[in-house]
């Protein structure tokens, strides 16, 4: 199972790029993994650390915190590999991710609040059962499996050119990790961090509850690195849902309200001209199906 996890496509949105001009577009196909997100490569690169530390003992136990693909992710691979897991969640995580944690075999927890009470609930959690804590927000190979992975695969997909990287923060891994890689490759490259307009967290505004799920957390991400990126583009959630709508019609990918979010960015910056004769990449995080009762489709 692990070793299907990655080398996933990158395509190129030939008709979304007719309606902006002037650009070149690429989406990298992070739904296209075995459990159908980005967070594949970072349960896969936690848990197998863990398993080679010796601090995961067979059939053992493990607990994280997560607004949900994580916790689909790890709940995914502890089923294929033998260890059970408790998922903390906020309430306000999809309904349809909180089913796909529970069709792994994992135990959900629900927590009142965002991202800052899981974790401390989910600590809580492991000091009582004596679980192994699994943490996504501060393990170096969140950011690791994307600068040898997502960020490699890129390069290499665009044949080594690329002028703009956009991604949404949740941990900040992939922005960070694949970010980095490219940014060693090309120094000349841009980087774009998404966040909600909801909810500007990263730009020094008042986190508040928002729609966009998988990025924006209450908190600002120890992962982060402000020191990479090149701008922050807030966005909110309607253009996020229109951008989804957007790709699911013109280009057949059906993605995700984050993805939604990164697509909504690039709009917006091709707005300012800050994508002209450029060649711009983004991440397909998930997929839209785990977003259907929050009536992203009409």
């Amino acid at each position: 199972m692990i070793n299907a996890i990655g080398n996933t496509p990158t395509v190129r949105l030939k008709r979304i790029e007719r309606l902006l001009g002037e650009v070149e577009l690429y989406a990298k196909c992070e739904y296209m993994n075995p459990g159908g997100s980005i967070k594949d490569r970072a349960a896969a690169a936690i848990l197998t650390k863990a398993r080679e530390d010796g601090i995961l003992k067979p059939q053992g136990k493990v607990v994280t915190a997560t607004s949900g693909n994580f916790g689909i992710s790890l709940s995914m691979l502890c089923a294929h590999l033998g260890y059970r897991a408790t998922v903390v969640m906020p309430t306000s995580a999809s309904k349809e991710r909180l089913c796909l944690v529970r069709a792994y075999g994992g135990e959900v927890k629900l927590v009142d609040g965002g991202m800052t009470e899981a974790i401390k609930v989910a600590r809580e959690v492991t000091a009582a059962t004596g679980a192994l804590y699994l943490d996504q927000f501060t393990s170096p190979e969140s950011v690791k499996c994307h600068y040898t992975g997502t960020g490699r695969e890129i390069w290499q997909n665009m044949q080594s050119k690329i002028d703009i990287f956009v991604a949404g923060v949740g941990t900040g891994g992939t922005l960070v990790g694949a970010g980095s890689f490219l940014k060693k490759c090309n120094s000349r490259l841009k980087i774009y961090a998404v966040e909600p307009s909801e909810s500007p967290v990263l730009s020094g505004g008042k986190a508040q509850k928002h729609g966009i799920e998988g990025i924006g957390a209450d908190l600002i991400p120890p992962l982060f690195n402000r020191e990479i990126v090149d701008g922050i583009v807030g966005v909110s959630l309607d253009e996020s849902i229109e951008a989804l709508r957007l790709l699911a019609k013109e280009e057949g990918i059906f993605a995700g309200v984050s993805t939604g979010a990164s697509l909504a960015a690039i709009i917006r910056l091709s707005g300012t001209g800050k994508l002209k004769n450029k060649r711009a990449v983004l991440i397909i995080a998930d997929g839209g199906e785990r977003y259907f009762s929050r009536r992203v489709i009409d």
